[in-house]
């Protein structure tokens, strides 16, 4: 979280898909590209369809970041051109409204980070962002007035936390803060296995397993 001021309006800035943190549920941050087609196959084909048997015990944090740098100054390059660098921002943004304070919402977030990163994704992210109630106009907003700049250096912070200048590999996947090279190669082919092995089994889709 992080907060500052912007034309006379204080501003928070959420970066997680809660707006609280639950010590009982696993923390999952995912640290993607907006165009990176691993991070499309992992969220498409892993994460999302295990969303619904494992919520009630995981909690996600989207970093929408990746392999971005600076480039001697304020600007952003991006593996995959000027266009991932719009959609990276254009994901912060959306999350960011979708997390204001006092609507977080979990369901919401992976619903819209699913949609926006299905293959064939309407690039602007207007589509998916009406798909979970967001009014545009404020993701527009956030894009051209300062704030998406602003929410973009936040995910450079918390990428940088755990990878420096940038990831080995995109998607990555930190289970409870700490980045276990194992785990995440897994989490590429069997994210449910993971989580399971990590909460007890407590899920019911853990059964069996």
């Amino acid at each position: 979280m992080v907060s500052f001021l912007s034309k006379g309006l204080f501003i928070t800035i959420f970066f997680a898909v809660a707006t609280t943190i639950n010590a009982q549920k696993l923390h999952v941050a995912v640290y993607y590209e907006s165009l990176c087609g691993d991070s499309i196959r992992f969220i498409t084909n892993q994460l999302n369809p295990a969303y619904e048997d494992l919520k009630n015990h995981i909690e996600i944090l989207f970093v929408p970041f990746g392999k971005s740098w600076r480039n001697g100054g304020e600007r952003f390059m991006c593996q995959h051109g000027p266009d991932e660098c719009a959609g990276n921002m254009i994901q912060s943004c959306t999350l960011n409204a979708i997390n204001a304070p006092g609507n977080g919402d979990p369901d919401a977030s992976m619903k819209y980070v699913a949609c926006q990163m299905a293959p064939g994704a309407e690039a602007s992210g207007q589509q998916c962002a009406a798909s979970v109630g967001i009014d545009y106009s404020f993701v527009s907003q956030c894009v051209s007035g300062g704030l998406g700049q602003q929410l973009q250096y936040g995910a450079e912070k918390a990428t940088h936390e755990i990878a420096y200048p940038y990831p080995r590999f995109v998607p990555t996947i930190v289970y409870n803060r700490r980045f276990d090279q194992k785990l995440q190669n897994r989490s590429l082919y069997d994210f449910v296995g993971v989580v399971c092995e990590l909460i007890r089994n407590e899920a019911p889709v853990c059964s069996g397993r």
